[in-house]
């Protein structure tokens, strides 16, 4: 494995992981903005805020994300990291995609691990809620009992279907 493959290899895991990370900020971002709905700050604080710190977050996040998974040459030479390396190679002899898959598994295992005891905790809390206040309008919440589903369900999906991310990763890969 060359210098370059290496980074490349690199900025990719980097980006599939700031992907994933980016759908709590932006659930998150979601429920502050309903917040502040709900409790009447103002429309217009609300507005201003979601489109122009929402938009700029969005936008950047969408920009770390496109060149670190699609553009990832481009990046390497930019930011110059192939310079000051004494040798040309790296030696050992695992597939350029071997690799990339047994990172997308980890991640994957990674986000399954950590959002596994969320998802029951919540599952506990919305229980409690329908039990406690059965009789009354109040249901609970399910918005993050739901969040915690999907990303659970990603989390075991980047696992069990890790040649496919890789496969999509790698159609935007640039010889």
């Amino acid at each position: 494995m060359n210098i370059r493959t290496f980074w490349t290899l690199l900025i990719k895991v980097i980006g599939l992981w700031l992907l994933l990370r980016s759908l709590f900020v932006l659930v998150q971002y979601g429920s502050t903005t309903y917040s502040i709905f709900k409790i009447g700050l103002g429309v217009t604080t609300a507005i201003t805020g979601w489109l122009v710190i929402g938009s700029l977050a969005l936008f950047v996040f969408f920009l770390i994300i496109k060149y670190c998974l699609f553009n990832t040459a481009w990046l390497i030479e930019k930011l110059r990291l192939e310079k000051g390396f004494t040798e040309e190679r790296l030696e050992h002899n695992i597939p350029y995609s071997s690799i990339l898959k047994i990172a997308v598994i980890v991640i994957g295992g990674l986000l399954f691990i950590d959002s596994l005891p969320e998802l029951c905790r919540q599952t506990f809390v919305y229980v409690t809620m329908k039990v406690q206040f059965q009789g009354s309008n109040t249901d609970g919440n399910p918005g993050w009992l739901t969040f915690y589903l999907v990303k659970t369900l990603i989390g075991y999906l980047l696992m069990v279907n890790s040649q496919w991310v890789v496969n999509l990763i790698e159609r935007g890969k640039e010889e």
